[in-house]
């Protein structure tokens, strides 16, 4: 039974929590778009087992720093909507 209040703030550090709460294993697909999102991805690509880590850009998306500093170096792809569009849509 649920009981009633917050179980957890979904963004940064509770994003894990929620993860293991709703579905109880790391998901082997994770992709984010802020830096709210890091703990999330370190969470999923971190430790033992397959993963993939992605980090999408966009011209007016939320702040975004530490994922775009660390996130190569833990083997993130980082795909820049504003550049990398024209390799996914060519001619618009």
């Amino acid at each position: 039974m649920k009981e009633p209040g917050i179980g957890f703030v979904a963004d940064r550090a509770g994003k894990p929590l929620g993860i293991d709460q709703q579905i109880g294993a790391k998901p082997i697909f994770i992709g984010g778009n802020s830096d709210g999102d890091f703990q999330m991805l370190d969470y999923a690509t971190g430790g033992v087992g397959p993963s993939f880590g992605m980090i999408v850009t966009t011209p007016t998306g939320s702040a975004l720093n530490r994922g775009l500093d660390e996130g190569p170096g833990r083997g993130w792809l980082i795909i820049d909507m504003a550049r990398d569009w024209e390799q996914v849509r060519p001619g618009e």
